[in-house]
């Protein structure tokens, strides 16, 4: 019986004017090597033979968008539905792709696809045309093979299958038939044809990319893998195919990033007195979210290993991703409205004994953080399905990719630094000959160190198109965060009922932290091997030790590490993405 091939729905009248497009596969005999290449259109069932088989699409860089073909004659199919078994009208025309040919296809896709969901919609259960056409001619058992499908080279062979994923190296070769009633040569095996270095390099190619289609001429000469033949004449250029997509051995990523970060929990640093009769209240002055941080500028660096296709048509990838020189820094200084009125001196509300940091004619605090990212993951992608064929309104075939979606899951090792450092001054100066308040000085310096190692998992999904994508993706890790914590404290302070101190500790502990990532990313295909790139990431991190929250002004305190704090980065990217 005969396999029905997935096809389309019906051409909607837009798409007769303007372009057709229909599935690309080959017509093989069922248990047998040799294939013919097919064309078959919308819901009529109609196969259209066509004198070519899929070539092995090149990454090279000069295969971009647009282009122009070499100037030369060749033959191409007349833009209109013919009847079942007959081939298309030849003339000859200039090989030339324009932008404006271009968007005409589109057009013409978008209108058919539309058509198709309309079908859908309406019954999706009911079989097409198609499926009838091919359902009725399977169940005549003696039946001669129904025009415009290549028949069998004998009975043993059984009846013609129709497989419409691509063939690759092993028995491929393109036919041509002169006229509608000469039925088209079948030539011998492309492997008798290729020089051993042919070989070599071809068996290599399907080992790292997975089995692609070989071009030969109407003889069955192996030719190359950059054209699609018909007769002695450019047949079709590719213009865009999901082959292209990621083809290579390596690949890498450079992004520029501007990354904004959350400040640490909200703490009051310094604060008023406001004296109502005999009431006492104090009004804050200064806390640390006093001054928040903006924008900075970042580097993201991906490398990474394509290890194959498996068999479900997905790459395997190892990569490994630096995310970082991102450095945030934030400051904020206060002074007294009144210094001679003592009681409109700054206080602080960590501790009313500390001298300098109360009766202060001024305060101020520095803040500074650093965040770099290390990671190694392996990546299971799936690729498009396989292509179609779209004839232009000049009358020009194209190959191209069929948009679908493509998920990725990853999984690996991540390692995520944060360094800070936070500062509080304070002085008094100048109020000697006022109020008799002695000049004091006070530093409180705090270095944090937060190191996360953890495992991590994630996902992505991309809507993926010829020549853009857009989805969406995300991670989610554990990690166990070694802490470090260094406070030197110099307080110098002679009047009477403050304290002058001179404090250096240091702790260590180990918390478990929390990450997730939420990523929103497009690309767009400049050339085949590359692609420009874009997104918008929002990281959330939950368990770091921040350096503000290290801050302590008891009499005596004891060494420790102050940990469960969450840190908010959100910020866009924009690089390149190069495949080679």
């Amino acid at each position: 019986m005969l396999r029905q091939d997935t096809g389309f729905g019906g051409f909607p009248s837009t798409a007769a004017r303007h372009g057709i497009v229909g599935r690309f596969g080959t017509a093989r005999h069922g248990g047998g090597e040799k294939g013919r290449s097919f064309l078959r259109f919308g819901n009529s069932g109609r196969i259209l033979p066509v004198p070519a088989i899929l070539p092995i699409i090149s990454g090279a860089a000069w295969q971009g968008f647009p282009i122009t073909q070499r100037n030369r004659p060749r033959t191409v199919p007349a833009p209109a539905i013919l009847p079942a078994g007959t081939w298309p009208a030849k003339e000859d025309a200039p090989v030339s792709i324009t932008v404006r040919h271009t968007l005409f296809s589109l057009a013409a896709v978008a209108g058919f696809y539309a058509s198709v969901a309309a079908q859908t919609l309406t019954d999706p259960n009911a079989p097409s045309e198609a499926a009838r056409d091919i359902a009725s001619a399977a169940s005549l058992e003696a039946a001669p093979p129904a025009e415009g499908l290549i028949p069998p080279e004998s009975a043993d062979d059984g009846p013609p299958r129709i497989d419409a994923h691509y063939t690759a190296v092993d028995n491929s070769a393109i036919q041509n038939a002169e006229d509608d009633s000469e039925e088209p040569p079948i030539a011998g095996d492309i492997d008798d044809q290729m020089t051993a270095g042919e070989k070599s390099n071809a068996a290599h190619d399907i080992d790292t990319h997975g089995a692609e289609t070989i071009v030969a001429d109407n003889a069955g000469e192996y030719v190359g893998d950059d054209w699609v033949y018909e007769d002695d004449a450019s047949f079709a250029e590719l213009i865009s195919s999901g082959t292209w997509l990621h083809r290579g051995r390596w690949f890498s990523q450079m992004e520029a990033s501007l990354v904004q970060r959350s400040t640490a929990p909200r703490q009051i640093l310094s604060d008023i007195p406001l004296i109502f009769g005999t009431q006492t209240f104090f009004s804050e002055a200064m806390t640390t979210e006093s001054s928040g941080f903006g924008y900075e500028p970042g580097l993201r660096v991906t490398v990474g290993k394509y290890l194959g296709r498996d068999g479900e048509n997905r790459d395997r990838t190892l990569e490994f991703t630096f995310w970082g020189l991102n450095e945030w820094t934030s400051q904020h200084a206060i002074a007294a409205v009144n210094p001679s009125n003592e009681s409109s001196l700054l206080r602080t509300p960590l501790d009313r004994g500390i001298g300098a940091y109360n009766f202060a004619t001024a305060h101020q605090y520095a803040y500074e953080s650093n965040l770099n990212s290390f990671e190694v993951n392996a990546k299971i992608s799936r690729r498009l399905g396989r292509d179609q064929m779209v004839l232009t309104p000049d009358g020009h075939w194209e190959r191209q990719c069929a948009p679908g979606k493509t998920p990725t899951f990853l999984g690996g090792f991540r390692i995520i630094t944060i360094d800070e450092e936070f500062s509080f001054d304070a002085q008094r100066t100048g109020l000697s000959s006022i109020t008799n308040l002695p000049d004091a000085s006070g530093t409180y310096d705090i270095d944090a160190q937060n190191r996360l190692f953890g495992l991590q998992l994630g996902a992505e999904m991309i809507q993926q198109h010829c020549n853009w994508s857009f989805g969406v993706g995300g991670k989610i890790g554990g990690y166990a965060n070694f802490v470090d914590q260094t406070t030197t404290v110099r307080v110098s302070d002679t009047r009477t009922g403050l304290s002058s101190s001179s404090r250096d500790e240091s702790a260590s502990d180990v918390q478990m932290a929390l990450g997730a990532e939420l990523k929103l990313l497009g690309t767009y295909q400049i050339r085949p091997n590359i692609a420009l790139r874009c997104s918008y990431d929002f990281i959330y991190l939950q368990g770091l030790a921040l350096a503000p929250q290290q801050l302590d002004f008891n009499a005596a305190p004891q060494p420790n590490v102050r940990s469960g704090a969450h840190q908010f980065l959100n910020g866009g990217s924009v690089g390149l993405e190069i495949v080679w």
